[in-house]
């Protein structure tokens, strides 16, 4: 028991200063309490310093590149400035504004261009369809401008050709009338002649007399020869009539006319004559005469 007291007492031994050493803990205790409650409140705070100290250190080299760059520009500045007119500034600053007007209504009229197009491009689209529905008028108008060319060049050739043509009518129309005439005259050695003109020309012992200077009989035997060529020439009529043809022709020459007329229908020139006259020469050369005798208001028509 003794040994256990002893070991007892010395374990108590140890414990002597508690109240002093818990009175001391206190009161430091209570001391640091707020600086505790400081550092239980930083410590998070406190935890990002290695973080905080890197974008710091980050920070101070941005400031000092910024400085340094600074520094540049503030050199470059004062360079700058050296040669710096205003009124250039001032004038190129205009003409800037002037160029980025000029480049907006470039790109109104630009954009309108675009627009332009596009609406031109449809509408070269819908003539196009059209064209395509049109091929057959198109090539009714191709035909018919050949037809016009061709027209063209017949009436042309005509035209030119006219005056032959009237020629080549003229020299046949003379040719049968000189022949008429002559057989109506009984005078072989004259020859009448038709001109281009259509004047009338009788040739005799080689000289020429226009047809106001012959004779009436000669102008009857003359007009009437023509007249007759003409019909055989330009008609296929083979009907004519004769009204008073022996005007102012005398006896023989109205007995060769009246001998020369039976004679067309015997040549089959004419199918049918009518001659109308107060001259009875013709009677003994038609194959039929009709007489017309007035009386007192009253006509009378015998064969």
């Amino acid at each position: 028991l003794e040994s256990d007291k002893r070991i007892t007492v010395e374990k108590l031994e140890s414990y002597k200063d508690l109240d002093a050493n818990w009175a001391r803990y206190s009161d430091e205790r209570e001391k640091t309490s707020n600086a505790h409650r400081e550092f239980l409140t930083n410590e998070n705070l406190a935890k990002t310093l290695p973080e905080r100290t890197r974008e710091f250190e980050t920070a101070k080299t941005e400031l000092a590149n910024l400085k340094t760059e600074s520094e540049k520009a503030g050199k470059d500045f004062n360079e700058a400035s050296k040669d710096y007119d205003r009124e250039t500034h001032v004038r190129e600053k205009t003409a800037l504004a002037e160029a980025e007007k000029r480049q907006t209504e470039t790109r109104a009229n630009l954009e309108y261009t675009r627009k332009r197009e596009t609406q031109l491009a449809d509408e070269l689209n819908r003539l196009r369809e059209i064209r395509v529905s049109m091929q057959g008028e198109f090539r009714e108008k191709e035909r018919l401008e050949k037809i016009g060319e061709a027209t063209t060049f017949i009436r042309d050739t005509l035209k030119e050709a006219a005056p032959r043509v009237a020629r080549n009518y003229v020299f046949h129309v003379s040719m049968e009338a000189n022949q008429m005439f002559r057989e109506i005259s009984g005078n072989a050695e004259r020859t009448l002649k038709w001109t281009e003109d259509y004047g009338i020309l009788l040739e005799e012992n080689g000289f020429e007399r226009p047809f106001v200077n012959l004779s009436g009989g000669e102008q009857m035997s003359a007009a009437l020869s023509v007249r007759l060529a003409l019909l055989k020439q330009l008609s296929d009529v083979r009907l004519a009539f004769f009204d008073e043809p022996t005007t102012n022709m005398d006896a023989e020459r109205r007995e060769r006319l009246a001998e020369q007329i039976s004679h067309i229908t015997d040549r089959k020139t004419f199918d049918q004559l009518f001659v109308i006259s107060h001259d009875d020469t013709f009677e003994g050369y038609v194959d039929n005469v009709v007489s017309i005798v007035a009386k007192e208001n009253e006509q009378k028509i015998g064969e």
